[in-house]
Order: C-alpha cells, then sequence, then structure tokens
C-alpha cells in the first residue's frame, strides 16, 4: 500500500504520524520513529505565551534534528497575537509544517482559554488559527477533538472555516473536552468530516496496528496519528508498515526491545543531560519491559533508580539475561 500524502507543498512519505505528547515526543523518540518509517512527526506542545515571555525551556523544545523532516511544531495559546508572535520565532527554526492545538483536554489548559477550551469559541479559534496562518511562511495544521454535543451542526462549518482562513490540514481527535482520553474514540465521524472538508484529514485517537490504520484510511483519512502505543515501542511504526504492504510484521523479540531501550535512553542523555534523560525514560520503562516476563517487578525495580549508569547496567542486565 503506498500512501504517501502531501500537506500543502510537503510531501510526506508514509500515512504514520507521531503524535505530540508532553513529556514524551522528545527528539529521541522522534528520531527513532522516523528511522522506523513514520511519516511525520510533532514536537512536544510549546506554549506561545512561554515564548513570548522568552522562556528558554519551551525555545529548547522547538530544536530538532534534519533526520526529524519533515517535521510540525506544535504550539498552543488563546490570543491570536500571541501566537503569531510565537509562530514568528518558530519559523527562525524553518520547520515544515506549524500546528495550533485546539484539542488540549487538560484542566490546566483549559482553565486559561486555551488548547480545547476554544471549542467553545469558535471566533477567537478561528482567529488564532487566521493569525497564525498570516505569521506563518510554513503550512499551518490545527489539531483539535470534538464540541460537545450541542455544538455538533456547526462543527463541519467551524472545520471548513479554518480552512478557509488557510490551515492545510486538520486533525481529529474524536473525543470531547469531558471524555479526555477515556472511553472510546468515535471513529464513525472521520467519515462524514473527511467528505466534506477539502484538506487532508488525520485520525487521532486509538490506533494501535496495522488494521487500525488500513480502516481509518478507508474512511477517507489521509494519515493516521499514533501516540500512547507507540511509547516504549517507537518500532511499531516498521511493523504497521509492514503489514500494510503485505510484508510479514518484523516482530521485535524482547531482548532487541530492550536493545532500543538502552539507545533511547543514550539519545535521551545526549539531547539533555543524564539525569533528564532517567527521569524520561523512567516513565517509559512499562511498555519497554511489557514482552518481558516478570515485567510488572522488574519496572518496579527500575523506576526506583536514579542514576544513569546504574539504571543503563540494570537495563542491559535484564536484557542479556534474555539472550
Amino acid at each position: 500500500m503506498n500512501a504517501a500524502f502531501r500537506i500543502a507543498c510537503v510531501p510526506i512519505a508514509s500515512p504514520l504520524v507521531l503524535a505530540p505528547m508532553a513529556g514524551y515526543t522528545t527528539s529521541a523518540l522522534r528520531l527513532l520513529a522516523k528511522e522506523a518509517g513514520c511519516g511525520l512527526v510533532f514536537s512536544e506542545t510549546i506554549s506561545s505565551k512561554a515564548i513570548f515571555h522568552g522562556n528558554e525551556r519551551s525555545w529548547s523544545l522547538m530544536a530538532f534534528q534534519p533526520a526529524e523532516r519533515p517535521i510540525a511544531l506544535q504550539l498552543l495559546g488563546g490570543d491570536p497575537e500571541i501566537v503569531a508572535h510565537a509562530v514568528t520565532r518558530a519559523e527562525e527554526l524553518a520547520p515544515d509544517l506549524i500546528d495550533i492545538n485546539l484539542g488540549c483536554p487538560k484542566p490546566k489548559v483549559t482553565s486559561k482559554r486555551e488548547g480545547a477550551a476554544l471549542l467553545a469559541d469558535p471566533v477567537r479559534a478561528t482567529a488564532i488559527v487566521r493569525a497564525a496562518c498570516k505569521a506563518a511562511r510554513a503550512p499551518v495544521t490545527v489539531k483539535l477533538r470534538l464540541p460537545d454535543e450541542g455544538a455538533r451542526p456547526e462543527f463541519i462549518d467551524f472545520l471548513r472555516g479554518l480552512q478557509d482562513c488557510g490551515a492545510a490540514a486538520l486533525t481529529l481527535h474524536p473525543r470531547t473536552v469531558a471524555e479526555g482520553f477515556g472511553g472510546r474514540a468515535r471513529w464513525e465521524v472521520f467519515s462524514a468530516v473527511a467528505e466534506r472538508i477539502s484538506v487532508p484529514l488525520i485520525a487521532s485517537g486509538d490506533a494501535k496496528n496495522a488494521d487500525d490504520v488500513r480502516a481509518l484510511l478507508g474512511m477517507g483519512c489521509a494519515a493516521v496519528m499514533i501516540g500512547r502505543a507507540a511509547i516504549g515501542n517507537p518500532y511499531l511504526f516498521r511493523e504497521i508498515l509492514a503489514d500494510l504492504a503485505g510484508r510479514p510484521a518484523p516482530a521485535q523479540a524482547p531482548a532487541e526491545r530492550l536493545s532500543l531501550c538502552l539507545r533511547h535512553l543514550a539519545m535521551l542523555a545526549r539531547e539533555s543531560d543524564e539525569r533528564t534523560a532517567v527521569l524520561v525514560m523512567r516513565k517509559q520503562l512499562g511498555p519497554y519491559l511489557k514482552t518481558v516476563p516478570g515485567h510488572k517487578q522488574l519496572t518496579a525495580a527500575l523506576v526506583a533508580i536514579d542514576r544513569y549508569a546504574d539504571l543503563a547496567a540494570a537495563i542491559d542486565s535484564i536484557r542479556r539475561g534474555l539472550l
């Protein structure tokens, strides 16, 4: 299956997209995903307000390596002028795409009238996207989720409005703000949305294998965004692409997966420092160890380790025991 597509002038080589995930979608994970055939990667969500005020940590989240291209830098904000300023700063790094977050349901975000809270204010949301499009040289995309039930009849008009003011692609997560990430993503909405907009639609929510991707592409989606399923398993993209192409999926042995975990840990240390690498990796140890016998006990022991060298040695010891 050849499912390459384009977002405006940007060619995307495969229909698989790595979701923006705070605390996870570091340069290391993005590089591993690209290596496995992921077509498009996203940065972690970056606060436009923090960029506006010169926050160095937020600025560092926008850094990426050439091997990560094509990459989208995702910006979060509730003020059109501040978002436009952040877009201008992001453009200094020449990303392939700028993405505007209208989908984050976290209370600390929605309480500031940012993220998914803007779905309740479509005029302001559209103004933010319009301002971003005017400020950007790169194509601008938008990630959003479903509005509350009462706003459903106007939702397609809202999406068309985003498209009309310059959005080059839309990523839809079919859950409401209240649903967060619970329950089941309502995939049935994708067909109705895809046939009513003229830009690529990227499906987000619960996709975890080739059958899911095949089903979503069959609903008219141009690509499928994968998030939680790729944590601790970045070679999932390789397995899905093989299946879509009709080839045997190259299953990862537990020892191979731990070798990848060690490489991921080392990459994290190179992009930041050893202490940060340990903190970021500890959140992903459970998924990396999932196929190892006694993984729950092993994970509990590993997450208690504070030093980089000790953690690397412990993971390697488990890996060698599987050979």
